[in-house]
């Protein structure tokens, strides 16, 4: 069964009621970045997710935005709480109050309500992550937007907490997209890869170190169109956040140094079949 424990991830306790500030708060329950969409977004995208890892993630986080909706729940209640007709008026809670009294109604602070088009599920996990890490940064933008527009540090106090799991959020996901996506290159793949920089990069003289690795999986300088062919999608976006490239080096090269591409690519993938083809297990570490 489902467990549940009976108490806010970080304590909310508000002593001034303030219909303004709940306002503006009120858009990190149903506005474009906050809680409500942060935690569909992540629980819908795990069950595509592509390794066990990435699940547990998008879960973990998901069920985390949960409790993130629930400590934001109970700081638009606490401020909106025994409100004066002459309070409600001043603060221009009037809009909100006539359809949802102190109702907890997910909206933007706009006044939009929320809506499932404020996230995606593509079940690609290079899209899913790469959104997940920008609605993380997004998120974070909105509570520093509200800290600087609410004084009361009973509010503030909640709201930075918030605003640091979004920052520990992005990293994990950051980590996730650039490890266990990585993990889906096989072994047979990553022969391949080593084979061709060892080959190509060497002769044409864009081998370069990165970070004071030498290893060959590690040279930053990359022909880009070879990472179809030789990754797949999904390490594309991990290469790609650690190094720079340069797409067009093998579209520069004259036609003989293309031929001469081509023809490592063909014996890479003849090479990287030889300790198959004799029954030796290969590992290799990206």
């Amino acid at each position: 069964m489902w467990k549940y424990e009976k108490k806010l991830e970080y304590p909310v306790k508000i002593k001034n009621p303030n219909a303004t500030s709940a306002k503006i708060i009120i858009s990190q329950f149903g506005g474009p970045d906050g809680e409500l969409g942060a935690s569909m977004r992540y629980l819908s995208q795990r069950y595509t997710a592509p390794t066990p890892e990435v699940k547990a993630i998008l879960n973990d986080i998901g069920t985390e935005e949960l409790s993130h909706m629930e400590m934001v729940c109970s700081v638009i209640y606490q401020l909106t709480r025994d409100l004066t007709p002459k309070e409600i008026k001043e603060s221009g809670f009037d809009v909100y109050f006539v359809d949802h009294t102190n109702g907890l109604y997910p909206v933007a602070a706009s006044g939009t309500p929320f809506s499932a088009n404020m996230f995606q599920s593509t079940g690609d996990p290079i899209a899913d992550l790469s959104e997940d890490m920008a609605a993380e940064q997004k998120a974070r933008l909105t509570y520093d937007n509200i800290l600087r527009l609410v004084d009361d540090p009973d509010v503030r106090d909640v709201i930075k907490f918030l605003r640091e799991r979004e920052i520990v959020h992005y990293q994990r996901f950051g980590d996730t997209n650039l490890t266990n996506l990585s993990g889906f290159l096989t072994d047979f793949r990553r022969q391949i890869f080593v084979i061709i920089l060892n080959n190509f990069t060497s002769i044409y003289g864009h081998k370069t170190e990165c970070a004071g690795r030498s290893d060959p999986a590690h040279f930053s300088y990359i022909p880009f169109d070879i990472y179809p062919a030789v990754f797949g999608d999904y390490d594309l976006m991990y290469h790609y956040h650690r190094h720079r490239f340069l797409s067009a080096v093998v579209g520069a090269l004259p036609r003989a140094c293309k031929v001469h591409y081509l023809a490592c690519l063909l014996f890479a993938g003849l090479q990287a079949l030889k300790p198959f083809a004799k029954g030796k297990s290969v590992v290799f570490q990206l």
